[in-house]
């Protein structure tokens, strides 16, 4: 079993539809993993992570951005195997991303709603033993949704491709 904390990037890739082109703005947060391996080579995670960016709206009525929570929830399958000190892994799984508006941010989108979608999660990277139970966690991971409108009907109605580089700690029981 291992617990790790990762400080992830996001770096959403946009999406257009509808008349609207929808992107977010950059941002950073935090992803907390933890794995449970069934062999030497396979196991599964449980991911959840946080970080806070703006979706902004530019449809022919005009532009609009919500600030917004992003909360990650997913679970993978995990492959790995050991070069050395070395541990490269790749996953693949599902999950979902929740948007949470912030208070008074939502113009001219008034009163916003919480919004959940259902996300492809993928990630492939590498765990460098520091010591027998630490190591670095240097990852790739990207996540695949409807791009979120808030139930306010100005959206894309695409999907979206959130990349997220991430780099932590891993500790092993």
């Amino acid at each position: 079993m291992e617990f790790g904390i990762s400080a992830i990037g996001g770096f959403p890739s946009g999406s257009s539809g509808n008349g609207v082109s929808q992107s977010s703005t950059n941002s950073v947060g935090v992803l907390a993993t933890y794995r449970c391996f069934v062999t030497p080579n396979q196991g599964v995670e449980t991911d959840y992570g946080y970080m806070r960016a703006t979706q902004q709206y530019n449809a022919p009525n005009g532009l609009a951005g919500v600030q917004a929570d992003m909360h990650e929830f997913s679970a993978s399958y995990v492959y790995r195997f050991t070069l050395g000190r070395v541990k490269p892994f790749a996953t693949a799984g599902f999950g979902g991303v929740v948007f949470d508006p912030v208070i008074g941010t939502g113009a001219p989108i008034s009163q916003p709603d919480t919004q959940a979608r259902a996300a492809f999660v993928y990630s492939a990277g590498a765990d460098i033993a520091i010591t027998s139970h630490l190591s670095f966690r240097a990852q790739y991971r990207g996540l695949v949704y409807k791009a979120p409108d808030f139930t306010s009907g100005v959206g894309s109605g695409s999907a979206m491709n959130f990349s997220e580089p991430a780099g932590g700690l891993v500790w092993r029981f």
